[in-house]
């Protein structure tokens, strides 16, 4: 369990926003943003127990909070049928990544007697199902399978062998390998490429680890709910079955084979801190919290889930107008996956470095009662950096970095009657 500080929300998501409810967090350290969710909304939500690197939406932390703990999870800014919807044709690569995504997904929601959920996109453009409401999932997944159908007589051939198989448990426990294989001799898999994606990270990054993961994990046919394990003997058939994949993939597949070892620790942590807050709860017990679980339960997964595609233009559009500073392209840097900050977020930020040693007014900050830590962005220095990491529509953050020995910071800004202003500023710790 985290017992971090707890972040400064960007904003609260409703349920027209997000699977749960929950309050968005600033992503630091070129982590995917997180959204704390309720612990009461998994009390009884199967998912708990999922690999947190998988196709179910599950719990990839929890945090200590004031009142009652919160679950940390994978922001999904966008539902399935919304890609789907908004694109003008699915590619028979990116119907191979949604469609072996989705098997994936109905395998572990059978495993965990899942019924009800809904198909979301996380913000690196992982399909994932999220438990919970009363529409049966397999009722959108039949109807999303039957959308991707829609193409040549291969296609169809391999989309519909998954549509039958995901409509009923027997037949995907039995022909899941066998369909995946077909799928694959369709197309190599590729990302589900949007915009917000490309300014979270790297394109070419995002693509990369998600074809070495979609290639080379395979599962098997029952999950166990204490292992996430991968057979690697069956991995190794895959990936020497599959001749259109680069050998700068096969170069990384040893760091992939061992991305399923890190996410069994991490949801073992995972499942420890949830039943630590439940024995907290119900029996007023606060249990020590173990160092070296918490270390483990902080580190990325290796290829941040078996689909690491792109995130949704959903989220980053805000329900109302927002203002956009002069300068801002919206368009990212191709090296790093992040843009350059606009001009006027740069002008905000020298204002904030020399007003916020003695107080900045309501002109700079959204609560002029706040108080920011000395760093790049809250003192005096001859030359800053500023750049861009997440943009939410209306809210943004930004990395403030200074040549001098001041500590780098991230700058949380948000948006008041046509202007910008400062809402929050943390240091950043570096990541060893």
């Amino acid at each position: 369990m985290t017992t971090s500080h707890l972040a400064t929300p960007l904003r609260h998501l409703s349920a027209d926003d997000a699977p749960i409810p929950g309050d968005l967090l600033p992503s630091t350290g070129g982590r995917e943003p997180l959204v704390r969710t309720p612990f009461d909304a998994w009390l009884e939500n199967p998912a708990w127990r999922a690999d947190p690197d998988g196709h179910l939406l599950a719990p990839r932390d929890v945090e200590s909070g004031p009142d009652r703990p919160g679950v940390l999870v994978l922001h999904c800014p966008l539902r399935l049928r919304g890609w789907i919807d908004g694109r003008a044709a699915v590619t028979d690569a990116e119907a191979v990544t949604l469609c072996v995504s989705i098997l994936r997904g109905a395998l572990e929601a059978d495993r965990l007697g899942i019924v009800a959920g809904t198909w979301w996109m996380t913000s690196t453009g992982r399909p994932v199902l999220a438990a919970g409401g009363v529409t049966p999932w397999r009722t959108e997944t039949d109807a999303i399978l039957g959308e991707l159908c829609l193409g040549d007589a291969e296609r169809a051939t391999a989309v519909s062998a998954a549509r039958r198989a995901v409509a009923d448990a027997r037949l995907l426990i039995r022909d899941h390998d066998a369909v995946e294989d077909t799928l694959f001799s369709l197309a190599e898999p590729s990302p589900l490429t949007t915009e917000s994606a490309r300014r979270a990270r790297s394109v070419t990054d995002s693509a990369r680890g998600e074809i070495e993961r979609v290639v080379s994990r395979r599962e098997p046919a029952v999950l166990s709910v204490v292992r996430g394990h991968i057979d690697g003997d069956w991995a190794d058939r895959v990936r020497a079955a599959w001749d259109g994949v680069s050998a700068s993939f096969r170069s990384r597949s040893k760091r992939t084979e061992r991305g399923p070892a890190a996410g069994t620790r991490r949801r073992r942590v995972v499942l420890t801190a949830l039943t630590v807050c439940m024995l907290v709860l119900v029996g007023g017990l606060l249990l020590p919290q173990d160092e070296g679980d918490r270390v483990a339960a902080e580190r990325r997964s290796m290829a941040g889930g078996v689909d690491r595609r792109t995130a949704s233009s959903a989220v980053s559009a805000s329900p109302t107008s927002t203002p956009t500073p002069s300068g801002e392209s919206g368009s990212p840097d191709e090296g790093t996956g992040r843009g350059d900050a606009p001009e006027a977020v740069v002008a905000l930020v020298e204002r904030l470095s020399a007003c916020a040693p003695d107080g900045c007014s309501s002109e700079v900050v959204e609560n002029t009662q706040d108080v920011f830590p000395a760093g790049a962005a809250t003192t005096v220095v001859k030359k800053r950096e500023v750049a861009l990491i997440d943009d939410y529509g209306g809210v943004a953050a930004y990395r403030v970095t200074a040549d001098e020995d001041r500590g780098a910071q991230i700058v949380v800004v948000v948006a008041s009657d046509e202007e910008w202003l400062v809402r929050d500023v943390y240091d950043v710790t570096d990541q060893p």
